[in-house]
């Protein structure tokens, strides 16, 4: 409630003012409503840059009422200095900006360059061989045989078309660290070159550069993009779809009738939040045939096609539904506002960049929207801005229908895991929303490119997050870097582990992936008591343990015919902290 007030109450003092200087207006809630939103980017980034709070302003406007009232003040003389100052500016100041005249040509130029450059700060970290337990189960399933992968896919929660390529990819080029990084940046870079092609074309450069910044320099994309997982491919997936669909409802040919079908069963058969974007993709262009938008009987067909191309996967689908709603592993569930702010955040810092660019997409959907169908309109007369506001009935045109299709299907989306989680149980976490994180960047550099300004405007979100991304990124490589050197020396200890040995874990990541991605060929169980021990065979033992042996243990191993001997303490492999004894068969021992 107090954050409710501190950001709408302030707003209405720029009104006040210009009604008190004579400047009544004649749409005083469309003026409210745009003074909002202004007032609290400025005050934001204030906040956030000028004063650096560690916290989250919203936090902070609920929990400290000094705080409070120090935003309240500051928003309440942002808004009260605007108004005088737009009155002042009304009767004073003519404006005319000359922009410098420079190529499309060139821009294009300037724009490969530097896609390339962020490419390339992606592509140096491939060689990192740092698989947490996910990324091992990855690895596993990949070097299984087709059927043994589709086997052990349909008793996990996720399909398998990521898997199958990753396995394609391991057979043709090797099975090696960096391999498994690669495919997983391979959308991104695919994503650079849609961008600098189809998005470019169709929105300008403006738009494609923005994504770009966003597809490079965005917290999740810093990590999905080289994390070996499905992320990156369900977004490319989504991404191509999307883009489909707009030529769909522009031109409505077969051929992006095809791809668009294509693109969506590729989606859907990797991960299954993707197939959930691409179910309420499917429910717009219904609607929309239901209002002769779209051709019916192509709707039809492409429902058809691919529910058909999906339905071998139907009956892993719903066993899949039914067993994660039993038992599955989440136990919390994200908030609408962490859902939301995930899917732009940024930086290392408090959250500021973000806010700002959140703040951004919200102006910039609005005023679109509105712009486009007529609802606001923008001109310029007698060397003053004209702005008209229409109550009346709104014309969309077909970008308009695929922004609010892609926006309303992002919405439902995350509303849709947040109710499911809420009545069944928790089934729903942030990085499920990275396929539809990618929609919504290109969003954002649609937004840009329908203003005059596009060029400015696209310089300071590129430039904000800058900012943000490089520390963040080199915050990362320094952590890669850390973490690759105490795995290194962590593998070189464990380097007499060979083909065949048994290895006991009492850790769950450990004995159900992490060891079986780094020693393949090594036999790998749970050690649930010592005691086990006593019944090995002749194969050399190894304990990967989360801690230290007591010496009750010790002795109890000893009884079972073994030396302990310790060859690693407290080691790093798979992001999971170990420590390692090789067990030898005592001479004349008792190992029965």
């Amino acid at each position: 409630m107090l954050e409710t007030i501190a950001l709408l109450f302030p707003s209405a003092f720029f009104s006040v003012v210009r009604k008190a200087l004579g400047r009544e207006s004649e749409h005083p809630l469309f003026e409210w409503a745009i003074s909002v939103v202004a007032v609290n980017v400025v005050a934001l980034a204030t906040v956030c840059y000028v004063f650096g709070h560690p916290v989250g302003v919203g936090q902070l406007l609920n929990q400290s009422t000094v705080f409070w009232m120090k935003y309240v003040l500051l928003s309440s003389g942002l808004s009260s200095s605007a108004g005088l100052l737009s009155v002042w500016a009304e009767k004073n100041v003519t404006l005319s900006i000359t922009p410098p005249n420079i190529s499309s040509s060139s821009l294009r130029v300037a724009a490969i360059v530097i896609s390339v450059a962020f490419a390339s700060l992606q592509l140096i970290r491939i060689f990192n061989y740092d698989f947490w337990w996910d990324e091992s189960f990855s690895v596993n399933l990949a070097r299984m045989s087709l059927q043994d992968m589709l086997n052990r896919t349909a008793s996990d929660v996720h399909p398998p078309l990521y898997y199958l390529i990753l396995m394609t990819a391991v057979s043709l080029l090797g099975d090696t660290g960096w391999v498994y990084n690669f495919v997983s940046l391979i959308p991104y870079i695919a994503t650079i070159v849609l961008a600098l092609t189809i998005v470019w074309k169709q929105f300008g450069g403006s738009a494609a550069m923005v994504f770009v910044a966003c597809t490079t320099f965005m917290n999740s994309a810093l990590r999905y993009s080289l994390e070996v997982r499905m992320y990156s491919w369900a977004a490319l997936f989504m991404l191509i779809a999307y883009l489909s669909l707009f030529q769909i409802l522009r031109k409505d040919r077969a051929l992006d009738w095809t791809v668009f079908c294509l693109a969506s069963l590729a989606a859907s058969y990797t991960h299954y939040y993707a197939l959930l974007l691409v179910a309420f993709l499917y429910c717009g262009i219904i609607v929309l045939a239901l209002i002769h938008r779209v051709n019916g009987k192509r709707v039809i067909l492409s429902c058809v096609a691919t529910a058909a191309g999906y339905a071998p996967w139907l009956t892993v689908l719903f066993g899949t539904f039914k067993r994660t709603s039993e038992s599955f592993w989440m136990t919390s569930i994200p908030t609408f506002e962490e859902a939301v702010r995930w899917l732009f955040d940024i930086g290392n810092g408090a959250g500021g960049t973000s806010t700002l660019i959140i703040a951004a997409f919200v102006l910039g959907l609005v005023l679109t929207v509105s712009v486009r169908t007529s609802l606001l309109r923008v001109s310029r007369a007698e060397r003053r801005w004209v702005v008209n506001v229409s109550g009346g009935h709104a014309e969309m045109d077909a970008t308009t229908i695929w922004i609010l299709v892609g926006a309303g299907s992002v919405l439902a989306v995350i509303l849709t895991g947040l109710v499911v989680s809420e009545l069944v149980r928790p089934l729903f976490t942030l990085r499920y929303l990275y396929p539809a994180a990618v929609l919504v960047w290109l969003l954002l550099g649609v937004f840009v490119s329908q203003f005059s300004a596009r060029r400015t405007i696209a310089l300071v979100l590129v430039l904000l997050m800058l900012h943000a991304g490089i520390p963040a990124y080199l915050e990362l490589v320094k952590q890669d870097e850390e973490i690759q050197q105490q795995q290194s020396q962590t593998i070189n200890e464990l380097s007499d582990i060979k083909e065949g040995d048994l290895l006991f874990s009492d850790d769950q990541s450990l004995y159900l992936a992490i060891l079986e991605a780094y020693f393949p060929g090594t036999e790998v169980q749970r050690l649930d008591d010592i005691s086990i021990l006593s019944q090995q065979s002749e194969k050399c033992l190894w304990l990967i343990l989360s801690s230290d042996l007591s010496e009750e243990q010790i002795e109890e191993i000893a009884s079972s015919g073994y030396e302990t001997i310790e060859v690693c303490h407290g080691g790093d492999l798979g992001r999971a902290t170990i420590h390692a004894y090789r067990l030898d068969a005592v001479k004349g021992g008792d190992t029965q």
